[in-house]
């Protein structure tokens, strides 16, 4: 396995290295170095730090794509710049994270973008033998720890290739869905409908595709009806909740963002 990594930083380099006792790392302190090693040398995962000296991160991303160089690409951004995250993943970057970083953290991030170019490569035999996407990723904002743990161990359990993460602020959902590409968000909140909807209304402003699947009690969905019948993109779940019904609309927008995905990477392709 062959990882590119562009960042100033040596030290990051050497204790990425350290993790990956399969990997050859190559490292690059510029961006313009970089961008020379992308095109002459075949890599599984570029890593980019945004503020690379002499070639900006994005600017050597957006040359790799225009070259039709296609590997995934994780971009390292400043802490809390939503907006150089949603730059990013336009110019066609896979993942971003924002540093300061965990070297755990960031290495887990690298190998889940190998494991789903290595499986987009085979799409065909994926659907076919393990079912999913394991490209799909599910956020689940929740208010009780022991109602969100419990749904994403459900998730984790009955779909082992979705990435699922959670958070109990739904202040910080935009992003969350912007840094880890979320593609599906649950939403298990006691909030009015005004306030939903303007959660969705800023996701959606920054990944325009997000699946909503909407946990409600009776007065709730009354509310809610309103904002399913006008948006085929969202979804409500009763309460109490049942895991059958859960799973099965999770499965439906899985498929959903599935088509999706396809049709994007065709465009990409064409």
């Amino acid at each position: 396995m062959r990882i590119l990594l562009a960042d100033s930083d040596r030290k990051l380099a050497d204790s990425i290295d350290g993790e990956l006792e399969q990997a050859l790392v190559q490292y690059a302190a510029d961006g313009e170095v970089g961008l020379k090693f992308a095109l002459e040398k075949r890599f599984d995962l570029i890593v980019l730090d945004w503020a690379l000296p002499v070639k900006d991160g994005l600017s050597v991303l957006k040359e790799l794509r225009e070259q039709k160089i296609l590997t995934p690409v994780l971009m390292l951004t400043d802490e809390d710049s939503v907006k150089d995250a949603v730059q990013s993943l336009d110019c066609g970057a896979n993942d971003c994270v924002a540093k300061p970083l965990g070297t755990h953290v960031l290495v887990a991030r690298m190998n889940a973008l190998i494991r789903r170019s290595k499986w987009d490569q085979s799409t065909e035999i994926r659907h076919a033998q393990i079912g999913p996407d394991p490209a799909v990723s599910i956020l689940i904002v929740g208010d009780y720890e022991s109602s969100r743990a419990a749904m994403a161990r459900l998730i984790a359990l009955r779909m082992p290739d979705v990435m699922v993460h959670i958070t109990d602020n739904h202040k910080n959902c935009m992003e969350l869905c912007v840094l880890h590409m979320i593609d599906i968000v649950i939403v298990d909140l006691k909030m009015s409908s005004v306030g939903l909807n303007g959660m969705v209304d800023r996701v959606r402003s920054v990944r325009n595709n997000t699946k909503f699947v909407i946990i409600a009690g009776p007065s709730e969905r009354k509310e809610l009806k309103v904002l399913t019948d006008i948006d085929n993109n969202t979804s409500v779940i009763k309460k109490p909740v049942d895991s059958k019904e859960l799973l099965a609309v999770i499965k439906k927008n899985i498929s959903g963002v599935e088509v999706e995905k396809q049709s994007a990477n065709q465009r990409i392709l064409a």
